[in-house]
């Protein structure tokens, strides 16, 4: 799919164009920096991409049923995986990122989906939607590898050795017989205790603590109710000060179709309160209200601009 300029010429074609292009699922990192400063070249462009976005919410499901759109040939790196956006930095600003598919997972729950695994060792594993997970249980180890998504781990407590659940930036030794929950954002990463204790980088947790780790590193403990640790299993989602990026991941494993964050101002966001999974859409015009947005709907995709 050719892509936009970003000349200061041009007005309803170029939004025509990076409107099929977002609503593609194509879009890739620069792509989204590119949009971010055509539309602030200018009024006359800002309106024409509004003007463009309305015209789709009532073409663009007709011309889905036509003519679908072939994926182009891109690198791995460049692609928003099968329109996969999540979190990726804009100008030091974590707001979308690329989901790699090919990184070895051998569980991968859908979009909305549970998933239940027994290890080797006998303890559970429950994975949440969109969640990426490998077991690691070989040369007499026991652990896992998260790539993406959420989980709840309890640790069988037969063996003595500690278990160790790692992720890309950091590793914890979870203790014989505990539960622990974690989600990945692309802001931050929960961790919280329901039982037992675990060590995560020097830093030990017991039951009933809550662990955010951010991407800079910075770590942050509460203690928290058991009753809202790891909430997705009883369909609910709760959040105290959580940065809007993480929020969006949440709501994205578990809503149909794909909310995208365009304004890197947007994604550090605070959002508080407790919302119901039964209805991911309501989820998404709560926050929405809460946080005065603006947020445009292409057919499934809804992007905050």
């Amino acid at each position: 799919m050719a892509r936009p300029k970003t000349s200061e010429c041009g007005g309803p074609e170029q939004a025509g164009a990076w409107v099929a292009l977002i609503a593609s699922g194509h879009a890739t990192a620069d792509d989204a920096r590119r949009l971010h400063d055509w539309r602030a070249q200018s009024a006359a462009h800002e309106a024409a991409f509004v003007a463009a976005t309305r015209a789709w919410r009532t073409l663009g499901p007709a011309l889905d049923q036509v003519a679908p759109v072939p994926a182009p040939q891109m690198s791995r790196r460049g692609v928003l995986t099968g329109g996969v956006i999540a979190a990726l930095s804009l100008g030091g600003v974590g707001v979308a990122t690329a989901a790699l598919l090919h990184d070895g997972a051998a569980f991968v729950v859908a979009t909305g989906g549970r998933e239940m695994v027994t290890l080797a060792d006998g303890s559970h594993v429950a994975l949440d939607g969109g969640t990426r997970m490998t077991p690691q249980m070989a040369a007499g180890r026991r652990g896992l590898r998260l790539m993406a998504g959420a989980s709840v781990v309890q640790v069988a407590a037969q063996e003595a050795s500690p278990f160790v659940l790692r992720t890309d930036g950091w590793q914890a030794n979870i203790q014989p017989g505990s539960e622990v929950a974690v989600t990945l954002g692309p802001r931050s990463d929960c961790v919280e205790c329901l039982s037992g204790a675990l060590d995560l980088g020097g830093q030990v947790l017991h039951a009933g603590q809550r662990l955010l780790r951010g991407s800079d590193g910075s770590v942050a403990v509460a203690d928290v109710p058991a009753h809202l640790m790891a909430s997705w299993r009883d369909g609910l989602l709760v959040f105290q000060d959580r940065q809007l990026a993480d929020v969006i991941a949440d709501l994205n494993r578990h809503r149909a179709g794909r909310v995208v964050i365009m304004n890197p101002a947007m994604a550090g966001r605070l959002v508080s309160g407790v919302f119901h999974l039964a209805s991911p859409d309501d989820v998404l015009a709560q926050i929405e209200m809460a946080l005065d947005l603006e947020v445009m709907h292409l057919g499934r995709m809804a992007v905050i601009t």
